[in-house]
């Protein structure tokens, strides 16, 4: 039994179908919970990337694996060939709007990157900088 509107390149249940579709609901619905961060602003898809088979070539031919989300390089540009790439889902969830960048001996990076890369508890850093530390304190006094 064949539901109607039933997809014929057989990946509506692989992850990079999940991509797209969540995708395509982000521009085009206004119902999605991301629509006014996205439709709502202007951002569109491609008319090539409408078609999931063309979206599903570019993907695999632009370095897509299952451990990648796509990104906009753009911000504010849309979904299209020269304006996306894949990268870790890591690096994506820096790029939220909810995300506190810190700078530390002329660097800046996300929350999250530093406590990686300095091996410390996310929460204790956050929790420090709540009671107003300096972010040169709450990161030397982690590192002890």
């Amino acid at each position: 039994h064949r539901k109607i509107g039933t997809t014929k390149h057989g990946g509506c249940y692989t992850r990079l179908y999940k991509i797209w579709s969540n995708m395509k609901a982000r521009c085009f619905i206004k119902s999605s919970i991301d629509w006014k961060w996205y439709g709502a602003r202007g951002i569109t898809i491609c008319d090539d990337w409408l078609d999931f088979d063309c979206f599903r070539k570019w993907a695999y031919n632009n370095g897509y694996a299952d451990n990648l989300t796509i990104e906009r390089k753009d911000f504010n540009g849309n979904y299209e060939p020269n304006n996306c790439t894949w990268i870790p889902l890591e690096r994506q969830n820096c790029n939220t709007r909810k995300n506190h960048f810190l700078t530390y001996h002329g660097k800046t990076q996300c929350i999250s990157d530093w406590c990686r890369e300095l091996n410390l508890s996310k929460n204790m850093l956050y929790n420090r900088l709540r009671k107003g530390y300096s972010v040169d304190r709450a990161i030397k006094e982690s590192v002890r």
